[in-house]
C-alpha cells in the first residue's frame, strides 16, 4: 500500500537532483546527467501512478496516488531543507523498500 508514494518520494528527489539550483556548493558525485535524472524521476513518477492504479483500481487509484505524492512532496521538502544528501539517500532506500515491498505482495499473493 505504500509502494506509490515511496516510489514517489524517489521520482521527486530524481527531479530534484537535476536541478542545478538544488544542489550545494560542492559537486555531486552523479552518475547520470540532468537530462538522465530528469527522465528517471518523470518514469519513477509514472511507475508510481500506474502501481497505484494497479493497487486501489482507476478510482480510487488516483486519489491515493495524488494524496501519496502530496505527502512525498511535503517529506522530501522537509528532508531537503535540513540535508540535501541525506534527501538523496533516503529516496535511494524508498526505492529499494518499494521494490521489496512489491515484491513480497507478489509473493504473498
Amino acid at each position: 500500500m505504500l509502494e506509490p508514494g515511496l516510489i514517489a518520494y524517489a521520482g521527486l528527489a530524481s527531479l530534484a537532483a537535476a536541478r542545478a539550483k538544488h544542489w550545494p556548493a560542492r559537486h555531486l558525485p552523479a552518475v547520470l546527467s540532468p537530462f538522465q535524472a530528469r527522465a528517471a524521476g518523470v518514469a519513477l513518477l509514472m511507475l508510481s501512478l500506474f502501481a497505484a492504479l494497479h493497487r486501489f483500481g482507476p478510482a480510487q487509484g488516483t486519489v491515493a496516488w495524488t494524496g501519496q505524492l502530496c505527502v512525498a512532496g511535503v517529506a522530501l521538502v522537509l528532508i531537503m531543507s535540513w540535508r540535501f544528501f541525506a534527501a538523496l539517500k533516503v529516496a535511494i532506500a524508498a526505492l529499494l523498500t518499494a521494490a521489496v515491498l512489491a515484491l513480497s505482495s507478489l509473493a504473498a499473493g
